[in-house]
């Protein structure tokens, strides 16, 4: 097995990766590929090289990829760059942190015995909750996210594995890889999408705990969920026919992408019932409407939670978190609301790209041949 990490302007946290990841090479191959930095990450790795274990390879890319090509690079050559044919590839961040990296064997057992699984996804947990808004990731969101794993894996099937902790056999993510669309925000959804598009089946695996560094900003928060939610956007446009099959034949992971298209339905809704509201001076009508939305989304949150509570870290916290679930509600909103709105712009300028197209393959020259 080969981890594949790739790291783009992490001047600030590379220095305190190094040692762990040169920890890591003592199971496992680790690539740590610099994709295209422009701070000093490929000189601090460079430094690091001459220590580095066997096992530690390193790989810089002249050019920003966006992580999928630079990913794609390194798995075309891994056997070259480990030494050896390579089987199972794992995509980790370079923030994370494997806390039982004696277990990854017992993953690779697992696929290793069942030739239909093309990948396990592991448990993400946050490391950091240095305040509440950490901490409401750390007991809420997470294990929320979490609960879909259980649900959907009961019938061999995720919905987003994440790139910062899961396995995958070899030959399902060179499938993945070839025809993905290079789209650094929908990277993780894609590729697990495309693996199972592709007939492989895919499993939660929370034996294995990979802790990350989750945004303790309310600005770095709705960054990031904007950028999952439009990459979650771009997948479900890009394999609609996928989904709908899931939803039309009722399976585990079609009930999910359906209740997630319902949620993206209702924000349209919800606006223009707002402006309504605002146009007629309905302050009722509006507090209500957003009474409603918050109400939901807590029963929801609160379904998933209890419904998998083996999920849970600390149930004390969690329950601590429950007052403020109806500012997590609106913040998912902010979020999701800047990613509705990138979807609407990158859709606009691919029609508009289309039309341009086509209008110059339908032009003609003055003797009524069709230009080259």
């Amino acid at each position: 097995m080969a981890a594949v990490i790739s790291a783009y302007n992490e001047e600030r946290n590379i220095g305190r990766s190094m040692d762990y990841l040169n920890d890591l090479a003592e199971y496992i191959h680790v690539i740590l590929v610099d994709d295209g930095s422009t701070d000093s990450t490929p000189k601090i790795m460079h430094e690091y090289e001459a220590k580095a274990n066997k096992n530690l390879h390193f790989v810089y890319e002249p050019v920003n990829k966006r992580k999928v090509g630079a990913v794609k690079d390194c798995v075309r050559c891994i056997d070259e760059l480990a030494g050896e044919k390579i089987d199972y590839i794992g995509m980790f961040d370079a923030d994370g942190r494997i806390r039982n990296p004696d277990d990854l064997e017992d993953a690779l057992e697992i696929l290793d015995g069942d030739k239909e699984l093309g990948g396990l996804a592991l448990r993400i947990e946050p490391m950091n909750e240095n305040n509440i808004l950490a901490k409401m990731q750390k007991h809420v969101i997470y294990p929320v996210n979490r609960a879909i794993h259980r649900f959907t894996s009961g019938k061999r099937q995720i919905r987003c594995s994440p790139g910062g902790g899961s396995i995958y056999r070899r030959e399902a993510l060179e499938i993945a890889l070839e025809e993905h669309s290079g789209k650094h925000s929908s990277d993780d959804f894609e590729i697990t999408t495309s693996v199972q598009k592709h007939g492989w089946e895919m499993k939660y695996h929370p034996d294995i705990i990979v802790e990350t560094v989750v945004p303790d900003t309310l600005k770095g928060y709705v960054d990031q969920q904007a950028r999952w939610r439009l990459g979650g956007l771009q997948t479900m446009d890009k394999e609609g026919k996928f989904f709908a099959g899931k939803v039309k034949k009722g399976t585990r992971l079609g009930a999910v992408m359906g209740m997630e298209a319902a949620l993206w339905a209702s924000i349209p809704a919800s606006i223009a019932y707002w402006i309504k509201c605002g146009i007629e001076g309905d302050a009722y009508g509006f507090l209500q409407t957003a009474a409603t939305n918050t109400a939901i989304s807590t029963a929801i949150t609160g379904g998933m939670l209890y419904y998998n509570r083996e999920e849970l870290t600390n149930v004390k916290e969690t329950l601590k978190m429950i007052p403020a679930l109806p500012f997590y509600a609106y913040a998912t909103f902010a979020s999701s609301l800047i990613a509705g709105m990138k979807y609407l712009y990158y859709k606009a300028s691919k029609s508009k790209e289309k039309a341009k197209s086509a209008a110059k393959d339908n032009e003609f020259s003055l003797d009524g041949v069709p230009t080259d």
